[in-house]
């Protein structure tokens, strides 16, 4: 398919091939699609639309993972969507759980291969989409990701969002259908870069 081509389903500007940074990170690790098997119910969720996209286009070679929603995970939550609490709460309510991408024993996503994710580029998981940014309180900023290669290359988040073939707009566009599709309510009409 076209860089060009749009997703007709979802409306949304895919790209044939992941940044040529994720390709290199993959094969030297460490890397994003991982994460410590005792830390496992901190894997960031998926959501119902979400996962309903990922079966839809990958079938029966989807695999998916099941987390509570401990207070560890809502707590992390609750920061990543500060002033939200009321919802995130309702989204993830205690005694209940959340999707996942499918983690193997080693903590690493079970759709990660040699040269990165094997998922579809058009139908992975928002949160996959925008990391390693992240819009807090209408500022562009980036996790602490000693995981991410393009974060380790460089020493601004300009500097991470042209390695990853970014810009502004698009992560903004990613975080609020990443919002939208959780159920929060989309919003922040432009952003501000955190310096």
């Amino acid at each position: 398919m076209p860089a060009s081509q749009q997703d007709s389903k979802s409306n949304f500007r895919i790209t044939a091939q992941d940044p040529g940074i994720c390709a290199s990170c993959a094969k030297t690790g460490p890397t994003c699609c991982y994460i410590a098997p005792d830390s496992a119910e901190l894997c960031f969720p998926l959501s119902e639309p979400e996962a309903k996209r990922l079966r839809r286009h990958v079938g029966s070679d989807l695999k998916l993972g099941e987390q509570p929603n401990s207070e560890v995970f809502v707590e992390v939550m609750t920061n990543l969507f500060p002033g939200e609490s009321r919802t995130v709460n309702k989204i993830f309510p205690s005694g209940k759980t959340h999707l996942t991408l499918g983690i193997n024993q080693d903590g690493f996503c079970v759709h990660l291969g040699k040269q990165g994710c094997t998922l579809p580029r058009e139908v992975r998981p928002w949160f996959c989409k925008i990391f390693p940014f992240w819009i807090m309180e209408g500022n562009l900023t980036g996790f602490d990701a000693p995981c991410c290669l393009a974060a380790r290359q460089t020493i601004s988040i300009y500097g991470v969002l042209r390695k990853m073939g970014q810009s502004e707009s698009r992560v903004l566009e990613i975080y609020n259908r990443l919002r939208s599709d959780w159920g929060f309510v989309p919003h922040i009409p432009g952003i501000v870069a955190d310096k």
